[in-house]
């Protein structure tokens, strides 16, 4: 086990994911938490992942394109996507901010930073 730590997110690494869509994210060994900053209309294409996710707006607005349809997610909403579940998203037009955890850690997000992944 690794001696715990305080860090902030100003501190922490951006990483600009895609166009308008800039991550920040520190980890333990099964769980990653990311601060996740999109431009007004940032859009994250469709894709799916093993890691199960949770997350929850905390400024601006997000529309979550699901399987079973669209949700509107706004300022103190969360949401829950289990392992696989292909969705997208596209920020509303004052952007958004979100925190978002997976478990395990998310594989493709560590190799951004050059860590190997579970």
């Amino acid at each position: 086990m690794s001696a715990p730590q305080v860090s902030d997110w100003a501190a922490a690494q951006a990483i600009e994911m895609l166009p308008g869509v800039t991550l920040r994210f520190e980890t333990l060994e099964r769980v990653l938490l990311a601060h996740i900053t999109l431009a007004p209309r940032a859009a994250v294409p469709h894709h799916s992942h093993p890691e199960e996710q949770i997350g929850t707006v905390l400024e601006g607005s997000l529309r979550l394109e699901l399987p079973d349809g669209a949700r509107e997610v706004g300022a103190g909403a969360t949401y829950r996507l289990p392992a696989d579940v292909p969705h997208a998203a596209v920020a509303g037009a004052e952007g958004c901010v979100l925190i978002e955890a997976f478990s395990p850690p998310r594989a493709a997000w560590l190799a951004l930073r050059g860590e190997a992944g579970g």
